[in-house]
C-alpha cells in the first residue's frame, strides 16, 4: 500500500508548539484543551462538561472568548500548581539539593552540546570538498581522470569483504558501450527512491519531475542549530523555480538541545497544467426540488483537490480538521528534514546503489541468525530418555535422589 504524503499522513516528534501559549487556538483546540478544568479566568466559570456544548454556539466564532481563554492558558504556562510548598519544610530542603543537582547536570548539557555543534561544524566544513566533488561528477561538470579511476577501483578491491572476494571468479557482465551522456543520469531520484522514508511518497509523475533534480544541499544558518535544505533542477517543464529551499527553525536550548519552532516552506511556481499537488475534479450537483416535485436540472463544478505528491514536502500544511494532529504532522515533517540532512545527503551514493538496503538486510540476517541459534540451544534442553540411546550404560548412570516426605 502506497503511503500518500499528503497533510496530516505522517507521525513524528513531539514540538515546540505543544505549550499552549505557542499557538493560537482554534474553538476546536479549546475544547479539546478546556476538557480537564473547572473555570477560565475569575469573570467567566464554567463547569468542564458544559464547554464544549457552549463552544457548540455564538462562543465558537465569538474572539473576545477565544482570546480570553488564550491569555489565561498564557498565565497558566509556567505557573506552580502549589504542590511542592506544601510538602514538610524538610522534604523540600532535600528537594532544593536535588534541584542544584539537576542544575549541575544541565550545565554539563550546555557544555556537551555547545562541544557536539563545534566538532559538527569542524567535519561539515572537512565534509563540504567531497560533496562538492560529488556534484561536479554527477552533474557532468568534470569527469574523473584516468588515474582517479584506477585508484578508486584499487580502493574498493581492497575495502571488499571476503563474502565479495569469494564472487571474484564469478562471470562478469560486459558494460554497455560507451555513450555522450555525461554524469550520472537521475542520481537524486534514485537515491530518494531508494530511502526508506522518501519512496512511497515518490508518484510516477513525480519521478518524472525528480529526473531533473540535480543536486540537494544542507546548510546551518548562522552557525545553527536552523538549517535548510535546497534542492537544485535543471530546466524542466513543471515549474519555473531552479531551486527548492526549505528551512527549519529550531531553537538553541542549552540544556535539552536543538527544539523545533516552525518551517519556511518553499513555494513552487508550476507551469500551466503541471501542478503535481492539486488536481482538479469535476463533480456533479443535483438539482434542487422546486415547488410541486419537480427537480430542478444539475450542474457540473469544477473543484481543485489535493493529491498525493512527495512535493508537498516543500510546503506541509495542517487544514482545520487536522488541528488535533497538528504536531504529527509536523513532527513527520522534520523527522524528513533531519534524515535528509543526516543521513541521506552525507550518504547519498549508499542510497544510490542501494547498499544501504543490503547493510540493513545484512543486519537483519544476523540478527535473525542469533535468534536461532538461541533457539537451538533452548532446543538441547529437551528431556533425555535412556530408553531411547542403545548405548545408554545403567552402571553409568548418577544414582536417583529419593523423594522426601513431608
Amino acid at each position: 500500500m502506497r503511503r500518500e504524503y499528503m497533510r496530516g499522513s505522517l507521525i513524528g516528534c513531539t514540538l515546540r508548539s505543544n505549550t499552549p501559549a505557542l499557538r493560537p487556538l482554534s474553538a476546536q483546540a479549546i475544547a479539546t484543551s478546556c476538557s480537564d478544568i473547572d473555570y477560565i479566568g475569575k469573570s467567566l466559570c464554567v463547569n468542564k462538561n458544559d464547554i464544549t456544548a457552549l463552544l457548540g454556539g455564538d462562543l465558537a466564532n465569538n474572539p473576545i472568548f477565544l482570546q480570553a481563554v488564550q491569555e489565561k492558558f498564557n498565565e497558566l504556562v509556567g505557573t506552580s500548581s502549589g504542590y511542592l510548598e506544601g510538602l514538610p519544610q524538610q522534604i523540600q530542603d532535600r528537594i532544593a539539593v536535588l534541584r542544584h543537582l539537576q542544575y549541575k547536570k544541565d550545565d554539563l548539557d550546555e557544555e556537551f552540546n555547545n562541544e557536539l555543534k563545534q566538532l559538527e561544524a569542524k567535519y561539515n566544513a572537512m565534509y563540504q570538498p567531497l560533496f562538492d566533488q560529488r556534484t561536479s561528477i554527477v552533474t557532468g561538470a568534470v569527469d574523473p581522470t584516468p588515474e582517479a579511476i584506477e585508484s578508486a577501483k584499487k580502493e574498493a578491491k581492497e575495502r571488499e569483504d571476503d563474502g565479495e572476494e569469494e564472487q571474484e571468479g564469478a562471470e562478469k557482465k560486459e558494460a554497455p558501450p560507451k555513450t555522450e551522456e555525461k554524469g550520472v543520469p537521475e542520481f537524486w531520484l534514485t537515491t530518494l527512491q531508494h530511502a526508506e522514508e522518501f519512496e512511497e511518497l515518490i508518484t510516477e509523475e513525480d519521478a518524472e519531475a525528480l529526473k531533473y533534480l540535480r543536486d540537494v544541499q544542507f546548510r546551518d544558518i548562522e552557525g545553527g542549530p536552523s538549517f535548510e535544505l535546497e534542492f537544485f533542477f535543471d530546466e524542466n517543464p513543471f515549474f519555473t523555480n531552479s531551486s527548492l529551499k526549505k528551512s527549519y527553525i529550531l531553537e538553541d536550548n542549552p540544556s535539552r538541545g536543538p527544539m523545533y519552532d516552525h518551517i519556511e516552506p518553499a513555494i513552487i511556481q508550476w507551469k500551466d497544467g503541471k501542478n503535481l499537488v492539486t488536481e482538479k475534479v469535476t463533480k456533479t450537483i443535483p438539482g434542487k426540488v422546486m415547488r410541486g416535485g419537480k427537480k430542478g436540472a444539475s450542474r457540473k463544478e469544477t473543484q481543485e483537490v489535493e493529491k498525493a505528491s512527495f512535493f508537498h514536502f516543500f510546503n506541509p500544511r495542517v487544514t482545520s480538521e487536522e488541528e488535533e494532529r497538528y504536531e504529527e504532522v509536523m513532527g513527520a515533517d522534520y523527522d524528513l528534514g533531519v534524515t535528509l540532512k543526516k543521513e541521506i545527503i552525507p550518504n547519498a551514493y549508499y542510497y544510490f546503489t542501494g547498499e544501504n538496503s543490503l547493510q540493513a538486510e545484512e543486519f537483519g540476517m544476523e540478527g535473525g541468525e542469533e535468534e536461532g541459534e538461541e533457539e537451538e540451544a533452548d532446543g538441547d534442553d529437551e528431556e533425555y530418555n535412556s530408553d531411547e540411546d542403545a548405548d545408554f550404560d545403567p552402571a553409568s548412570a548418577p544414582p536417583a535422589q529419593e523423594c522426601k516426605q513431608q
